[in-house]
């Protein structure tokens, strides 16, 4: 087999790439995003107590403090340190409810991840890199490389036959059968799969092989 043969020693083992987990990107890039603008949805509120826009010190000490934070930054602005928050309400002429639940339910601001920028909070650019990054899988030991070079020359055999038409053309390997009836499956499955209508390497099976 030719990949086989070509394969590092343990003492040179090179990593091989499996795979890219898009599905696992996709829902962790909304779970994060959705943080955003729940926080985002929370600073509006209390904007809209104070009829004007937090700066980046003020949206950062709401991010820290919470309404603690808040609270300070209220009664700083209507000039009573010492009020209460009924009071200041009271002279705001403003529900303290909505803007209350809304930071109760506020997510966690995550400094590794998101960044304010133009008073609101996002994701950091890097994020996006580095969640491509930790969802990208390559094989850790040199049994995945025997597996997914084995996977590799079998697939090569297996579509060239089928391209010259010396076996059935399949859906799954699992579907074919060899004469005396021994099924393919137990044997393949850990391996190979399809793809496209092509015999593909089980990437996410060899992933799984422990050492």
């Amino acid at each position: 087999m030719e990949l086989l043969a070509k394969m590092k020693t343990k003492s040179n083992f090179k990593p091989v790439y499996l795979f890219t987990d898009h599905d696992s990107i996709e829902t962790d890039k909304n779970r994060k995003t959705a943080i955003c603008k729940q926080i985002n949805a929370s600073i509006i509120e209390c904007e809209k107590v104070l009829e004007r826009t937090l700066d980046k010190s003020e949206i950062e000490k709401v991010l820290k403090d919470r309404y603690n934070g808040f609270k300070e930054i209220v009664l700083k602005q209507i000039g009573f340190p010492n009020a209460t928050m009924d009071s200041a309400f009271g002279l705001l002429g403003k529900d303290p409810e909505p803007v209350r639940l809304a930071i109760e339910k506020m997510g966690g601001f995550n400094p590794a991840e998101m960044e304010i920028k133009s008073n609101r909070v996002q994701l950091q650019e890097s994020f996006f890199k580095t969640l491509e990054t930790s969802h990208t899988h390559y094989t850790a030991h040199e049994g995945q490389n025997k597996a997914w070079a084995i996977a590799n020359d079998l697939c090569g055999a297996l579509n060239r036959a089928m391209q010259a038409n010396l076996i059935p053309k399949m859906d799954h390997p699992a579907n074919v059968q060899l004469n005396n009836g021994f099924d393919w499956k137990t044997p393949l499955k850990s391996l190979i799969t399809m793809q496209d209508g092509k015999v593909v390497p089980n990437v996410m099976e060899i992933w799984r092989i422990k050492e």
